[in-house]
């Protein structure tokens, strides 16, 4: 009777707390992350937060090169550290549950330049060094350049003399960069009035640059044959000794140049 009277009270004791079991298991509460993706760049820092759970959590970085991640009361905080995809493993530690917020880090937009200079009918471009690979661009006068896209470079087409700016934002980070255009006149080809001279040994003749920028610089194949000075657009010209010599006067702007052939004869 004793050993059945223990018995009873044994079972009695285990289906206590069998089912005060059951009863804290069916009180748990909903586990729930605000968010289960999350595109970021490199060097941001963003913060999933844990809404609704059980109190006790824990986190984790499948690839902690890529992001790592620090857990503060229910806050997630995640840092992007190069470009790539892991995951983000966010533990309810009361229920077990697990919730997995996938990470992608893009590149911060870079460009090669934020500024161009064309000559009107001239071409340019510039490249997007980084990024996501998804882009907007933007040109807002369309009656001073065209733009074209392929692959990373943007190539610009100068149509008449102004400014235009140019505008990439990368549709996944949001991020804003800006080009600056300017287009100028159109640059004279460089011409000469004459290509060769004759002249005697300590004479002087004089050849003029006729178009061009405006910016020029002289020089001679053989100065002991021939000198050349240049004096705004006017080139002077000394024969010094018997012989032949060049003259090649460049357009230090559009590095056009052009030549005068010298024949240097005794007096």
């Amino acid at each position: 009777m004793k050993n059945t009277m223990r018995l009873f009270g044994f079972l009695t004791m285990f289906f206590v707390l069998l089912m005060s079991s059951c009863e804290e298991e069916n009180y748990l509460e909903e586990y729930v992350v605000s968010k289960t993706e999350k595109e970021i760049t490199v060097g941001q820092i963003e913060q999933i937060k844990i809404t609704a759970g059980n109190g006790k959590y824990t986190c984790s970085s499948s690839n902690s090169k890529i992001a790592k991640v620090n857990l503060t009361n229910n806050t997630v905080k995640i840092t992007a550290l190069s470009k790539g995809v892991t995951e983000i493993k966010i533990k309810d530690v009361i229920s077990k549950e697990v919730k997995i917020v996938k990470v992608t880090v893009f590149d911060t937009l870079k460009l090669d330049t934020n500024s161009v200079h064309l000559e009107e009918t001239k071409k340019g471009y510039f490249k997007i060094i980084s990024g996501s690979g998804h882009y907007q661009i933007k040109n807002n006068n369309v009656n001073v350049i065209s733009i074209d896209k392929s692959n990373s470079y943007i190539y610009i087409t100068a149509k008449s003399k102004g400014t235009a700016t140019i505008t990439i934002q990368d549709t996944k980070t949001q991020q804003i960069k800006t080009v600056y255009v300017t287009v100028i006149a159109k640059i004279p080809d460089l011409d000469i009035n004459k290509t060769s001279v004759t002249l005697e040994e300590q004479q002087t003749t004089t050849v003029e640059i006729t178009a061009g920028s405006g910016n020029y610089e002289v020089s001679s194949s053989d100065r002991n044959k021939a000198t050349a000075t240049l004096n705004g657009t006017t080139i002077t010209i000394k024969g010094k000794t018997e012989g032949t010599a060049t003259i090649t006067v460049k357009d230090t702007k559009t590095q056009q140049t052009k030549t005068a052939q010298v024949s240097v004869s005794k007096c």
